[in-house]
């Protein structure tokens, strides 16, 4: 069973974009049906967990749990939460995610602060305490800071930019870096029942990566959502379903050789005036 696990890893790390050590943390389910493109995502109050700028967006309180299995292996499946709070423009979270199992793990504490200034644009820094445990070979840490820009630029455009690890930290007696990653994107909003989204993702050693996602309201609880990430080729299919204050996402993505992925994202969020 341990080498049929090293044998996967293996395997995802070397097919094309799937996995990644120490990949940025998980948007939500809702971005993923909408193929990754959270980097615009404004209108989530999910999208905090992966650029830290969003986090002062939305004044009031929140908590975030989800679930990932990528391609459908229980050995890599991720678990992350994300407890965040906003007030007089200023907003604190702290959020934990844990990946893999007992021969292979990756740990990571992320503390975030971010200001939203005018209501509109908000800037936010993170710091990423990171823990890779390998059984037999012991385990190791390091810390990686990331920043993020996020906000409307127009009535109906938001944009968002975020940067990963832009201190370029380094893992294991073997200094191995972490991914150093960059990610654009706007979302447009045609009508207030419909997103449409465009990310732009980078990453050092890997080509351009572009995505695209496409999201309606078909009744006032009930979403549906659409995506497309190329290098690889994949497809995202989702819902959400949302119940003040509780917020339920599903999403499934697929893999040209991996197979299929599953996310399942929960949210309690709690407007500032509400008592």
């Amino acid at each position: 069973m341990r080498y049929a696990v090293y044998i996967v890893l293996a395997v995802c790390l070397t097919a094309g974009r799937s996995l990644a050590l120490f990949e940025g943390p998980p948007s939500g389910a809702a971005s993923m049906a909408m193929g990754d493109a959270w980097a615009g995502a404004e209108d989530r109050q999910e999208s905090y967990q992966a650029n830290a700028a969003a986090l002062a967006l939305f004044p009031g309180w929140s908590a975030t749990a989800g679930f990932y299995l990528p391609f459908g292996l229980q050995d890599l499946a991720i678990a992350s939460s994300m407890v965040r709070a906003a007030a007089s423009n200023w907003a604190l979270g702290l959020g934990l995610t844990s990946q893999g199992c007992h021969l292979y793990r990756e740990s990571s504490a992320r503390l975030v602060a971010a200001k939203c200034f005018g209501g509109r644009i908000s800037l936010g820094l993170a710091a990423n305490l990171c823990h890779l445990s390998i059984q037999d070979y012991g385990s190791t840490m390091a810390v990686g800071l990331d920043a993020g820009i996020q906000g409307r630029i127009l009535d109906r455009l938001a944009m968002g930019l975020a940067a990963r690890n832009v201190n370029r930290p380094r893992i294991g007696k073997a200094g191995e870096e972490l991914s150093q990653e960059m990610d654009i994107g706007f979302s447009y909003f045609p009508h207030r029942r419909t997103v449409s989204r465009i990310h732009l993702h980078s990453q050092k050693g890997w080509p351009l990566q572009w995505r695209v996602g496409q999201g309606f309201r078909l009744a006032r609880f009930f979403d549906v959502r659409a995506g497309y990430s190329a290098r690889p080729a994949t497809i995202g299919l989702g819902f959400g379903l949302e119940f003040e204050p509780y917020a339920l996402d599903y999403a499934v993505k697929t893999h040209p050789e991996l197979g299929l992925s599953h996310g399942l994202t929960l949210t309690f969020f709690r407007k500032q005036n509400e008592t």
